[in-house]
Formats: structure tokens, sequence, C-alpha cells
């Protein structure tokens, strides 16, 4: 899920995402402890030095590049593949907010609830179409409807959910940071025809 237009400094936002920190620190955590208790690591804990960093959110990629920095991993790929991804030592589930928890804390600091990238859930048809429903039920105004590398017929699968739920449209380059080059910033296909986009009502028109 996406906040756009939001007030970054909301108290209650600022609860909220304090929240998810403390939920990504404790997985952070739990995946060093069981990489610990692996053969390979002799009881050392490599998720303590990304644990220690000032003003980091850690994720699975900064362990990940810990393990390559330490010489357990080749490259943050063989990182996940070996050690964090599911099926191996180190993968820990995300837990997630509650959808409505979530929608909740971008309305109350002014923004516009964004369901993001719905086609790689691997969710079947009837489970994506009761996601979009409870979305746009609790609150979601918009979901994502032109990214990168979207063929064709997820394309159009996705403008008629957004059709079909009465739902904005908004693009995304779903950029994360510098270095991937299959996911450069701001670069996404127009909206699909008969799609309202969101962007007029984030500029107050």
């Amino acid at each position: 899920m996406v906040g756009l237009g939001i007030d970054e400094g909301g108290p209650a936002l600022q609860r909220h995402l304090g929240g998810l920190v403390r939920l990504r620190r404790e997985r952070i955590a739990a995946s060093g402890a069981r990489l610990a208790r692996q053969r390979h690591f002799a009881g050392r804990d490599p998720a303590e030095e990304v644990l220690a960093a000032p003003h980091q959110v850690p994720t699975r990629t900064h362990l990940a590049r810990a393990l390559v920095a330490a010489g357990d991993a080749n490259s943050t790929q063989q990182a996940f593949d070996r050690w964090l991804g599911r099926g191996t030592p180190g993968h820990v589930p995300q837990e997630w907010p509650a959808l409505e928890a979530a929608i909740a804390a971008i309305r109350g600091a002014g923004g516009h609830a964004v369901l993001a990238h719905p086609h790689r859930y691997r969710l079947s048809s009837g489970a994506l179409r009761n996601l979009c429903a409870e979305f746009r039920d609790a609150g979601g105004v918009a979901m994502e409807v032109s990214l990168p590398a979207l063929s064709p017929d997820d394309a159009n699968r996705l403008a008629r959910l957004a059709r079909a739920y009465g739902l904005l449209g908004s693009a995304a380059s779903d950029f994360h940071e510098p270095g991937l080059p299959w996911r450069p910033l701001g670069r996404f296909a127009k909206l699909p025809e008969g799609i309202e986009p969101l962007l007029p009502r984030l500029l107050g028109h």
C-alpha cells in the first residue's frame, strides 16, 4: 500500500510507522537468531550490525548486504537464495498490519491510500477481487494500474478491476534504490483508457 498526499508529521501516522519499524526490527532480529544457530555462523549473529546502524529501517536487503560483506554470500541474490528467502534457514515470514489500520493511518494524515502493484500478490482472481472490495470498503481510493514491465494482459486486468470497484488510477515506477536498472525512477506507461486518475485529486483540482 502507498500513501500519497500525506502529512508526514501527523502524530497518528508516526505512531503507525513506529509500529511498522518495530515489526521490521523484530523480523531482522529473528532472522539473525536463526542464522546464528547454523553451523556456518558458529553462534555469530549477522543481524547485530544491521540493527545497530543509526537512523535505519532495517530490511532483509540490509541483512543480505551484511552477509555479503562478512563473506557469507557472494551477492545479495545468493544471500537470499541460501540464507534469507522462503525455505532457507533465516527466513521469517513478514507480519503485516491490518488493512483497515494502514488505511486509517493514511487517511488520518490527510492522504490517499493506493493499492500497490496488485498483480504481484500471487492471488487467485477471486481473492484479488475480494482484496479490491475490502480495500475500497476500508477507505482506499486508488490502485496502481501502470507499472514498469506490466504485461498487456495484466494491464487490462487491473484496469477492469479499477473500474469494477470504483478505484482511481495511479502509476508508479516502483523505484526502490539506485542500481536497479529495471526500475528507473519515474518511468511508467500512461494510464489505461477509461481510468480516472488520482493525480488531479492530489493537486486539489
